[in-house]
């Protein structure tokens, strides 16, 4: 870059060209050189008429850079690096004599960031943040497994009131979100086979503040059928968790519908269908089984679980599943 003239203009190009997917940098520089072009024949144009007269370029540069930050932004980066190409030939003229050779210069410095520019794209971050999005959710659906797991656990063996540790499920979440939101900067076609990203996003918040107030009050141990009916609901919920992970990954394995029935969200077991789950059955409870009595913080749980169950199908729901397939 430094042995360019004027070098710092092939790094605004790579700044302001290279996006997300090969395919928009590929558009984005096709209408920037189209642009740069017709603004740099325009200032050629303008050098050569006007020659060292600074003074011309005093009184125009104002009404010049008024439309470049008015019109830019409304009409798109062709418009934008044509009129800035406008304006950095008249600020440059004021400074030094120069002659219609800097425009030259300008087209050859916008080339070579773009080139640049498509070439990181291709290796950085060719497809966009598709794949990025998908790894980002099955580790996200990973820590919330995780973090419902210990929340249970904690719940059945009644600890005191605390604040969990929950930065690993922080982390996945904040990275989960970045790259939602970078992919819903792209512009695509709508992607069939894709779990329902904004409900993962959801799932996350709820996994999150629903863990925390959980623990954050402590209670008294659980009796033996609360404890089994709490631990039975959450391996359900986990599982079924577990599964939307696999499906959410760049290769999910292939997704086997579920027989017709009632949605239960529920865990593989015996005699259940493709979800091992009985119609009418709760995920975890046997025929009959019901919560007994128990401390606020035992039944806090199990509806936090329903909650998340639902979150769960909802994330599935684009792709035709209740729960967990291919279990059973």
């Amino acid at each position: 870059m430094e042995s360019l003239p004027h070098g710092f203009w092939a790094m605004l190009a790579v700044l302001s060209l290279t996006r997300t997917t090969a395919a928009q940098t590929r558009a984005t520089v096709r209408l920037a050189l189209t642009g740069t072009l017709v603004g740099a024949l325009t200032a050629a144009a303008v050098l050569a008429l006007v020659g060292g007269r600074t003074t011309v370029y005093a009184i125009a540069l104002p009404f010049v850079m008024l439309v470049a930050f008015r019109v830019g932004p409304v009409r798109g980066v062709g418009w934008a690096q044509g009129m800035f190409t406008l304006v950095v030939s008249f600020v440059f003229a004021q400074l030094a004599p120069v002659t219609w050779r800097l425009a030259e210069i300008r087209i050859m410095d916008v080339v070579i960031g773009s080139m640049i520019g498509i070439v990181f794209g291709l290796l950085a971050w060719p497809r966009g943040a598709q794949e990025e999005l998908r790894r980002a959710v099955a580790l996200l659906l990973t820590r919330e497994a995780e973090t419902v797991e210990g929340a249970a656990a904690a719940v059945v063996a009644g600890t005191p009131g605390n604040t969990p540790d929950d930065r690993p499920l922080q982390r996945a979440l904040t990275l989960a979100e970045s790259a939602w939101a970078q992919h819903q900067s792209e512009p695509r076609a709508p992607a069939d086979g894709a779990p329902d990203w904004q409900a993962a996003m959801m799932s996350g918040h709820h996994v999150l503040w629903g863990s925390r107030r959980l623990l954050a009050h402590g209670g008294p141990p659980l009796v033996l059928e609360n404890a089994s009916l709490l631990h039975h609901r959450s391996a359900a919920v986990t599982a079924h968790m577990r599964a939307a992970a696999d499906r959410a990954t760049p290769d999910p394995p292939p997704a086997q519908p579920l027989a017709a029935g009632p949605a239960t969200g529920g865990a593989a077991g015996e005699g259940g269908g493709a979800s091992g789950v009985k119609p009418g059955v709760k995920p975890g409870v046997g025929p009959g089984v019901g919560p007994g009595v128990g401390p606020p913080r035992f039944f806090a749980a199990l509806t936090w679980l329903d909650s998340l169950t639902t979150d769960v199908e909802r994330i599935e729901a684009p792709l035709g599943l209740q729960g967990p397939a291919g279990a059973g």
